[in-house]
């Protein structure tokens, strides 16, 4: 049972982010990134990893307010989805 409350936690806490290219503001490809975590850093992250050459920040929503969860005998938080939208530079 102890080993399920952990995997519990790994997954809560662990994050990740997911990015998927849609048209910008402007017209050109933009990169929809979500992150599921803690904190935003996930999306940040992701950013540049899709982006090598760097990114134009075009709007931000930081996580929402998050739950604490009970596992085992403490709790873990979990936050709701965190978004940016960038434009890769060339």
């Amino acid at each position: 049972m102890r080993s399920l409350a952990t995997l519990l936690a790994v997954i809560v806490l662990g994050g990740c982010a997911t990015s998927k290219p849609i048209r910008g503001p402007n017209g050109t490809t933009a990169q929809l990134i979500e992150c599921r975590g803690a904190s935003i850093g996930a999306c940040y992250e992701k950013a540049g990893d899709v982006c090598p050459a760097g990114y134009l920040l075009l709007d931000r929503q930081p996580s929402q307010a998050g739950v604490m969860l009970p596992v085992g005998k403490s709790t873990a938080h979990s936050a709701g989805p965190g978004v940016l939208l960038v434009e890769c530079k060339s």
